[in-house]
């Protein structure tokens, strides 16, 4: 008795210890890939500084930029978060948000509602004595409800410039992108979170296609360990 009831928990034991090599496996693949997306990624920097931006709607969730296909209403409001930091002592910083075109500051889609400045209106962080300093900012935006650029594309541009103090002499060097591509539609926007908006919030540029490959090596792992059974 004692001889075939081995016989029958030892295959037990190797597929259980299979199991859990497999498991340990694809978890390790999947912690690299997280690693090597999120490193591979740089905020847009010059000689003498970084400085990025995140699309939120409603302030919570934060999507990084440049985002496009997206719609936005006439009225509605939307948050960009942005930090800047610096690389080199002694380096005046400032930024400007704008639009492209001739009469864009005079009849602007967008308008700052709340933060330090406003459209085309440069905000100064003034000469900042340390290097690797860090400065974070919240801007609230909205959509003007008067605008008349709808049914068409309204890029939100940000402007950044880095004026260093190397050896009595200013050096520039500057930053510059587009925050949100977005379509303007000829719709009132209403206070309310739109399907497609919600399910964009959590859409990350970091690291876009965890989930897919986590799924295609998870389904990989099980079909080698149906072989190896048979």
């Amino acid at each position: 008795m004692v001889g075939p009831m081995n016989n029958v928990r030892e295959p037990l034991k190797v597929r259980s210890y299979r199991m859990i090599f497999c498991f340990c496996m694809f978890f390790s693949i999947c912690c690299l890939l997280c690693s090597a997306l999120n490193c591979s990624y740089e905020a847009p920097k010059c000689q003498y500084g970084t400085f990025d931006a995140w699309f939120s709607s409603d302030g919570v969730y934060w999507v990084n930029t440049t985002l496009e296909n997206i719609t936005l209403k006439k009225g509605e409001i939307f948050y960009v978060k942005t930090m800047m930091s610096t690389t080199k002592p002694v380096v005046q910083v400032g930024i400007m948000f704008s639009e492209p075109g001739e009469d864009s500051a005079n009849s602007s889609t967008f308008e700052i509602i709340n933060g330090s400045t406003s459209m085309f209106c440069p905000y100064l962080y003034g000469i900042i004595e340390q290097p690797y300093a860090s400065f974070e900012h919240i801007w609230t935006f909205q959509v003007k409800k008067d605008t008349t650029w709808v049914q068409a594309t309204a890029p939100l541009n940000v402007f950044v410039q880095f004026d260093c103090n190397e050896q009595n002499t200013w050096v520039t060097d500057q930053i510059s992108f587009t925050v949100i591509y977005p379509t303007i539609s000829d719709e009132s926007y209403v206070d309310m979170i739109d399907n497609e908006q919600e399910d964009l919030v959590h859409f990350s540029r970091e690291a876009p296609d965890i989930p897919i490959i986590c799924v295609i090596l998870f389904f990989m792992l099980i079909a080698i360990n149906g072989k190896q059974k048979r």
